[in-house]
């Protein structure tokens, strides 16, 4: 299934408004477990003229008996700050009873002056790491114990 917009405005009352243009895409293969969304959007905020887009922004998931794999790929742009680029480094696993988050896998977010964020998830905690300055080595770094909200 995909939508296309050429120019679909939601009106909030003026001059609160967006008009979205893009492509909206949702790929479902019932014989392999798989379903993929895939933007190519552009939102125009009407107020103040400020655009955001998605660019290949893509996530594919694959389904199994124990939980779902995901990759993602693709570039978010704010107006105000510029883009980043989204990869998977590794798969990201969910297990049914985590469906809130990951247990394992990585996430790179990386800008577009060089700084990036990578994200990382165990079967017991989540790191993030962070390059602030864009010289490639890690500035900043918090890791945290996952909570088991089943317990």
């Amino acid at each position: 299934m995909t939508l296309t917009f050429n120019a679909l405005t939601i009106n909030f009352g003026a001059p609160y408004g967006i008009t979205l243009t893009g492509t909206l895409s949702w790929n479902s293969n019932f014989a392999t477990a798989t379903d993929t969304i895939s933007m190519n959007m552009t939102l125009l905020d009407e107020e103040d003229g400020k655009t955001y887009w998605f660019n290949a922004y893509e996530i594919t998931t694959i389904y199994d008996d124990n939980g779902f794999s995901q990759t993602i790929t693709g570039r978010y742009y704010d107006h105000d700050y510029g883009f980043v680029d989204l990869s998977t480094l590794v798969t990201l696993f969910t297990y049914n009873i985590d469906v809130w988050r990951p247990s394992e896998g990585s996430v790179l977010l990386k800008g577009n002056s060089g700084t990036w964020v990578l994200f990382s998830f165990f079967e017991d905690s989540q790191l993030i790491e962070a390059d602030t300055n864009g010289d490639d080595d890690v500035d900043w770094q918090h890791e945290t114990e996952v909570i088991d909200i089943n317990d």
